[in-house]
């Protein structure tokens, strides 16, 4: 095999295992973040604390994972997609000597736009099963996902799974453009400030902390975030379009409802960070230690 052939496989086999420890260890704070955004004028969460507590007493600490089946599955192809095409893309710009931040910005910008053909439907089904049964014993008024992705076929087509498709890509492609970008520039300000690493604890360490930096600060788009929740969880047809469901979630409570949940998102995209960056620098490096690719250490 290729030094291109490994790096691609390195990629999309670090990117699947990230993707699967950063979705069980954030997804509780997903789940609240889902919540919150759904609740509108309604109130009836004051701040993340009391959702966190209200899901456990009603619903169990289980309520916490509703839907996490489904996203965990697609992770074997959203990260793997994200982590593969990124860093496809950056060594054909690196072979074209463009690299660094600019390098990063585009790798980023042509990942996140590659897997939102399988974030749309998977985030779609997520959502609609962290919503339901809410308030009610764990279990109750509750499908699995794939008899709602049967029910959802049934009633829309594959053109159902789709709904918010353009919002996804909003959301995805800034988001990853700045993801890969803000991690780079992180792990290059460790650098300077404590020199660079020198242990595999001190690596690990610092594609932690710089994926945790990066994870949060990609939350700055967060307002796509909440008209694509809104707009994706709309099984009643209540909304006719996404500038019908960004004018009546405004109208409804104001331009804050563009920022409900924006706490438990920005913990979530910090520890989604850290679980990601530091589990795929791991997987990375062993894989070298294992079969050997030094040249692609040297390039990431």
């Amino acid at each position: 095999m290729d030094d291109n052939s490994t790096n691609r496989t390195i990629g999309f086999v670090a990117g699947w295992f990230g993707g699967c420890v950063a979705t069980v260890v954030s997804y509780p704070a997903d789940t609240i973040k889902v919540r919150m955004q759904m609740e509108g004028a309604k109130q009836r969460y004051q701040n993340s604390l009391q959702c966190l507590v209200n899901i456990c007493k009603t619903e169990s600490i289980r309520g916490l994972f509703k839907g996490m089946a489904y996203p965990l599955i697609s992770q074997l192809f959203i990260n793997a997609a994200v982590f593969g095409a990124e860093n496809v893309i950056a060594i054909e710009l690196q072979s074209h000597n463009l690299s660094g931040i600019p390098a990063k910005m585009i790798s980023g910008a042509v990942a996140g736009a590659a897997q939102c053909i399988i974030v749309c439907p998977a985030e779609l089904i997520k959502i609609r099963m962290q919503n339901q049964g809410v308030g009610q014993s764990y279990g109750a008024g509750v499908i699995g996902p794939w008899s709602a992705s049967k029910l959802l076929y049934r009633e829309r087509g594959i053109a159902g799974f789709y709904r918010g498709w353009w919002l996804t890509i909003a959301r995805e492609v800034p988001q990853y453009a700045l993801y890969f970008s803000v991690y780079q520039y992180s792990k290059d300000k460790c650098a300077d400030k404590v020199g660079p690493p020198k242990t595999q604890l001190q690596r690990t360490a610092h594609s932690a902390l710089s994926g945790g930096v990066a994870g949060a600060v990609t939350w700055l788009w967060y307002p796509a975030d909440v008209v694509k929740t809104r707009f994706q969880n709309d099984k009643s047809g209540k909304y006719k379009g996404i500038a019908d469901c960004y004018s009546k979630l405004v109208f409804e409570g104001g331009h804050r409802m563009l920022f409900a949940g924006i706490m438990p998102t920005l913990v979530r995209g910090f520890i989604n960070g850290v679980a990601t960056f530091a589990t795929v620098d791991f997987v990375k490096t062993h894989w070298d230690s294992a079969f050997g690719n030094a040249s692609y250490n040297r390039r990431n």
